[in-house]
């Protein structure tokens, strides 16, 4: 093959090779027959393109195909149509040029008229039988047409018919008729016909949408859709959006654009604030196609707190797997339990204050928006799990000295249980003007109080390996009617009702309210364990519990009315 120096020549290579294909048919010197009244009756193949009769009796003369426009003597206006085999690709753009002459009717002057159809089917076969089609079927079914063909010599009609394909079609219908209306006899003789195929240009796509996991590398690539001409590819340009856009490129910053030659993918690591979403530009055959625009989202990573469950004074707690280049803030809730010390990144040391319950929350950011995650329900020291009832019929949940003051009523008689604490031994009297001395039943620390009176205690407990001394503060208040709920029966064996005192309240003169439902029961062991909960629709002013399953034993019941816990006992026999 000649080499070819000249770069003019070497785009006009490029333009032909990548974009557009010129194939002509020419009928001239053609070994067809002259005498023949009907030359594509059964099909015949010219420059490799089947030609079969459509409609009348094509023939071949002047080294043309020679359409006559009316072959006999009716009245009728007439066409003849032949069909050249040709695959037409959809999405393709044709223009179709026709290299002819036309033959004047010497009765009126007219020129016939010469139509174009790209079509699904050859449209039917007449083979030749005879002149009786009308003309209507091309005039109404053709792609285009030129009425009046005009001249006394070939000439060209350049791009006579310029579509482009949405239907895959295998036809090209070629024909001339008669207009207006006459009796008399014109013809066309077509000498070539040159369809310039062009197929579309290139497409090429990015995921439409990518997720990117907290500080992960994602890796974009370019999918070709299509890229019929095969135009070599040189260069991917990556609109990364206005910085900042959140994306480091080779570890750095990424700026707005990025180049990768002729590599389709890019790999991006997230940087910090919100990620701006991807395109690109692809350079194909010396010409730029723009791909879609990937939308980018980020997703928080599965991360979990490690870390003990319970604790006596002091325990460390960690992120196992945090993405690089994020940073966490820790805290604790409700306050006053723990102290956080020593946090460094992933790991923080929670010293007890004082002992309870307490949720550790992480803040990661870093990931475009900030998300959290937590360890809940951890247990620093001895919790203070414990009940206190009065003989006036008032039960609350006991608080601790970090908790608060346990205000009671007056003139009573005072019950209060730690779980954990089993013997007399574990209670101390601390100070207080008590008017009797107090004494352990078995279960329970009991003592009076007068209006006015109050009372600290300390108790040990032991429980989960951990030792504490926790304290406690009475308080006695003038207050009326305050337990709204009752528990029958009492002994239970095998159902017990807990229910809104209604004649009590009566009695009392207490006006019913939304303080007076049973939102959550719990009902735990002398232990502070939890037994049994259930929850209830507002206003539910009675719930009935099955313990046919529960040993025998103390157990207390605890009701939530939406605000405040209140604390019932009863025993299972």
């Amino acid at each position: 093959m000649k080499k070819i120096n000249s770069p003019f020549l070497v785009a006009i290579f490029l333009l032909t090779t990548f974009f557009a294909k010129s194939q002509t048919i020419d009928y001239a010197y053609k070994q067809l027959s002259t005498t023949s009244c009907n030359i594509f009756a059964s099909t015949a193949i010219v420059d490799n393109y089947n030609h079969l009769t459509t409609l009348s009796r094509p023939k071949y003369s002047d080294n043309s195909i020679l359409l006559d426009c009316k072959a006999n003597n009716s009245t009728s206006v007439l066409s003849t149509i032949y069909s050249i085999g040709y695959s037409f690709k959809v999405g393709y753009r044709y223009k179709i040029s026709v290299y002819y002459k036309g033959v004047r009717d010497p009765a009126d002057g007219f020129f016939p008229s010469v139509g174009l159809k790209i079509s699904t089917t050859n449209g039917g076969t007449d083979a030749g039988s005879s002149c009786v089609s009308p003309f209507s079927y091309l005039l109404s079914n053709a792609n285009l047409f030129i009425q009046g063909a005009s001249g006394s010599g070939y000439a060209w009609a350049n791009n006579l018919l310029d579509v482009t394909i949405t239907q895959a079609a295998d036809y090209l219908l070629v024909g001339a008729f008669r207009w207006p209306t006459t009796t008399h006899l014109a013809s066309v003789y077509i000498r070539k016909i040159q369809i310039v195929e062009t197929p579309p240009p290139p497409s090429f796509t990015l995921p439409s949408t990518t997720n990117v996991p907290c500080s992960s590398p994602v890796t974009f690539i370019v999918t070709t859709a299509s890229n019929p001409s095969n135009l070599p590819i040189t260069n991917y340009t990556w609109n990364l959006g206005a910085t900042p856009n959140g994306w480091k490129y080779n570890g750095n910053p990424a700026p707005q654009t990025v180049s990768t030659g002729a590599t389709n993918n890019i790999l991006l690591t997230p940087n910090t604030g919100t990620l701006s979403n991807v395109s690109a530009t692809v350079t194909a055959g010396g010409n730029n196609y723009n791909t879609n625009t990937s939308t980018v989202s980020t997703s928080a990573p599965a991360l979990s707190i490690a870390g003990n469950s319970t604790f006596c004074t002091s325990a460390t707690y960690s992120i196992p797997n945090l993405p690089a280049g994020t940073s966490v803030s820790w805290s604790a809730s409700p306050g006053g339990i723990v102290l956080l010390v020593n946090a460094s990144g992933s790991q923080v040391t929670a010293n007890k204050s004082n002992a309870g319950i307490f949720n550790l929350t992480a803040t990661i950011t870093g990931c475009g928006t900030p998300f959290t995650i937590s360890k809940n329900n951890i247990t620093a020291g001895v919790p203070s799990a414990g009940d206190v009832w009065t003989s006036a019929d008032q039960s609350l949940i006991l608080q601790s000295w970090a908790e608060g003051r346990n205000y009671i009523c007056g003139n009573t008689d005072v019950h209060f249980h730690i779980g954990g604490a089993t013997s007399a031994s574990q209670y101390s009297f601390i100070a207080g003007n008590l008017s009797s001395t107090p004494y352990f039943d078995g279960w329970d620390m009991v003592f009076h109080m007068d209006s006015g009176g109050w009372a600290t205690f300390a108790v040990n407990v032991t429980s989960g390996g951990c030792n504490e001394t926790l304290h406690y503060d009475f308080q006695a208040i003038n207050c009326p009617y305050l337990n709204y709920y009752r528990v029958s029966p009492n002994p239970a064996t095998s159902d017990v009702t807990i229910y809104i005192d209604e004649e009590g309240l009566k009695k009392q003169k207490v006006e019913k309210s939304s303080e007076q439902s049973i939102r959550q029961i719990t009902i735990t062991d002398k232990f502070g364990n939890t037994i049994l909960q259930q929850s209830y629709p507002a206003d539910t002013r009675k719930a009935r519990l099955n313990v046919n399953s529960f040993s025998t034993d103390f157990y207390v019941i605890k009701v939530f009315n939406g605000k405040k816990w209140t604390s019932l006992k009863f025993m299972k026999k």
